[in-house]
């Protein structure tokens, strides 16, 4: 059986890398959307965004968006992570330039590993 769930649900970005979600022991999870959201009103701002496998670094290797810079109010979807598969302790990592003004929100399916639910 597959399960709809929210990997990240709306998480304002730090302003360092850190960890916005991770996949679960005992499931795969496959990513469906992913978007970047800039709550300002007024001022730009830049996120960047990593796919960081279970035990790794945020690397420029697992880099999926790049300092891509939203207008005020603009949201954005993350193309490089849309499909994605995730397998158990895979992380998404991600940051701003400025803390808490872009939020970050991924959803997809969750696979159960080994028949479980």
């Amino acid at each position: 059986m597959v399960y709809p769930e929210l990997l990240v649900a709306g998480t304002l970005l730090p302003n360092a890398a850190a960890v916005q979600g991770t996949c679960n022991a005992q499931q795969r999870f496959v990513i469906t959307k992913a978007t970047i959201t800039n709550t300002s009103a007024v001022t730009a701002y830049a996120a960047t965004v990593h796919r960081v496998p279970s035990g790794g670094s945020v690397l420029p290797a697992n880099m999926v968006c790049n300092a891509e810079t939203l207008s005020p109010g603009e949201t954005r979807t993350i193309r490089g992570l849309q499909g994605q598969s995730m397998a158990p302790g895979d992380t998404i990592q991600a940051f701003s330039g400025t803390a808490n003004v872009l939020s970050l929100m991924v959803s997809g399916y969750y696979f159960p590993l080994n028949g479980g639910n």
